[in-house]
């Protein structure tokens, strides 16, 4: 709901999810998450998007970021 309303918040609310030592696929899904949002608001600049896509391409690989797009 908050994505539809509030992109940015939604972004600061994937971030305090805790993530584990060794990030599984669970927690590809809010990397992923903040990504597409961050892309899709053409927010390339953005703090959080480069830690993200580094985490969601060591889980799922380069491949990941061209299904989303």
């Amino acid at each position: 709901m908050l994505r539809k309303v509030d992109p940015l918040a939604a972004v600061e609310v994937y971030c305090k999810f805790p993530v584990s030592e060794e990030p599984t696929f669970d927690d590809a899904y809010i990397f992923g998450e903040i990504v597409l949002i961050l892309f899709k608001m053409e927010k390339f600049d953005h703090p959080k998007l480069a830690g993200n896509m580094i985490q969601l391409g060591r889980i799922m690989g380069i491949g990941e970021f061209q299904l989303h797009l």
